[in-house]
């Protein structure tokens, strides 16, 4: 132990046999205008040992339990730093002081201290209701309980999990690791669950299905530590995104495989799943994060991929590689020879060229561009003028809006069967 914080009432003989026990480098007495006098007239004369130095803090009101907080957490910071004490070497006893100042100690010292520690003792004045005789004091040590339930960082990794603020809750689990070492288990868990919606929501579909599916196997081992409803919902919740998870990155990997060729050979052609999760990726910036452009972005590429599937998988056209010269519609062999750049041989279409071109092939879904193509086309000129594409203006909550309504039309999707990633709610209740 380096350093031992302890509160100073008017009793000393405790708090010079829990000083005299475990003997820290430095010492700061916590202590009120009264009591301070006696750290030097009773507590230091009577200490075993020689201390590096000790700091005196007097609170400015021992019944104010905000201004005692207040004033230790300025001041507690500032010890460390002076004798360069790392915080999971503080030791605080709270038998000392006023009530309030035993609360408030606690309180300002909980979200770093891992120890505890109170005087006790076998027998007390005052027919065992006062205070501990001299000589028949008891150490007693607890586990910081903020540490021992995990409250604090069940909360932290709660919000910040519900936010998609991933790599943070990685970085708390970590640390909830070394606090609490009897659940890191479950912690790790927790991070290596995070890593994998960190992965999925960065679309990096491989990584995300190594790391969850390593995750669910563990999940019905660890409900010891967190045997509750809350953490059996959320497990249930990681299990169905797995799944759908699952069936993305088929999706995906299909695309990836028929890349070239001349179909897509899969039980859905059109590869919804893998389009539904592109979408749910631009909600999840733009109503989580709040980042519309980024949101923008990855809906004209959903829309975009739309058209480039059903070409391929509907009339065996790579929308950024057609050669002409294997058209055999002379209506389409025109059109498509309007649309050459240059000198180049195979043919780029970009967007709405593509559904141009299918709405020339009479498919359904050049249909509802012409439909929509005077909103779709505003849209598509202000996402065009944004940062994030060739301009420098922001994208508006609005225009996000009018471009989602125009995504899930052409996508043929409802918003309610978008993949949805878990929620976290856990409560007060902390792990057991």
């Amino acid at each position: 132990m380096k350093l031992m914080v302890v509160s100073v009432g008017g009793s000393p003989g405790p708090i010079i046999f829990s000083l005299n026990e475990q003997q820290p480098d430095y010492i700061v007495y916590f202590a009120s205008k009264e009591s301070r006098k006696l750290i030097a007239t009773q507590i230091e004369p009577r200490l075993s040992f020689r201390p590096k130095d000790v700091e005196k803090l007097v609170t400015p009101d021992e019944q104010n339990l905000l201004q005692c907080v207040q004033y230790l957490l300025r001041e507690i910071p500032r010890c460390l730093e002076l004798w360069e004490v790392a915080e999971n070497k503080v030791v605080c006893d709270y038998t000392g002081g006023t009530k309030t100042m035993s609360a408030a100690i606690v309180l300002a010292l909980s979200s770093f201290v891992r120890q505890f520690s109170y005087v006790g003792g076998v027998q007390r004045d005052k027919e065992g209701l006062g205070v501990v005789l001299d000589g028949r004091e008891q150490m007693l040590s607890v586990q910081n309980p903020w540490d021992a339930l995990a409250i604090r960082f069940m909360r932290e990794i709660e919000l910040m999990f519900n936010r998609c603020r991933f790599q943070s809750v990685m970085d708390v689990a970590e640390e909830a690791k070394k606090r609490t070492d009897d659940k890191a288990p479950f912690f790790s868990l927790l991070r290596d669950i995070a890593e994998g919606f960190y992965c999925w929501d960065s679309v990096q579909y491989d990584s995300a299905y190594n790391v969850l599916k390593k995750s669910v196997g563990k999940m019905p081992a660890l409900l010891q530590f967190a045997d509750n409803r809350a953490f059996v919902s959320f497990s249930q919740q990681v299990n169905s995104c797995f799944e759908r998870l699952t069936l993305i990155k088929a999706q995906r990997d299909q695309l990836k495989v028929n890349k070239g060729k001349k179909n897509i050979q899969s039980a859905d052609p059109l590869c919804r799943d893998f389009l539904a999760d592109i979408v749910a990726n631009a909600i999840r910036r733009a109503e989580v994060e709040h980042k519309y452009d980024d949101a923008v972005a990855r809906l004209y590429s959903a829309i975009e991929k739309m058209a480039k599937i059903t070409l391929k998988a509907d009339f065996n056209f790579d929308n950024s590689a057609i050669d002409v010269d294997s058209v055999t519609d002379e209506m389409i062999k025109t059109w498509l020879e309007a649309q050459r750049y240059g000198a180049e041989k195979l043919i780029k279409l970009p967007l709405s060229r593509s559904f141009e071109l299918l709405f020339l092939l009479q498919h359904p879904l050049g249909k509802q561009f012409k439909e929509q193509q005077q909103q779709l086309e505003k849209v598509l000129s202000i996402r065009n003028g944004t940062i994030l594409a060739h301009g420098y203006d922001s994208v508006s909550e609005k225009t996000y809006g009018e471009m989602l309504k125009i995504a899930l039309l052409f996508l043929g999707l409802d918003r309610s069967n978008l993949p949805v990633f878990p929620q976290m709610s856990w409560g007060y209740q902390g792990l057991s």
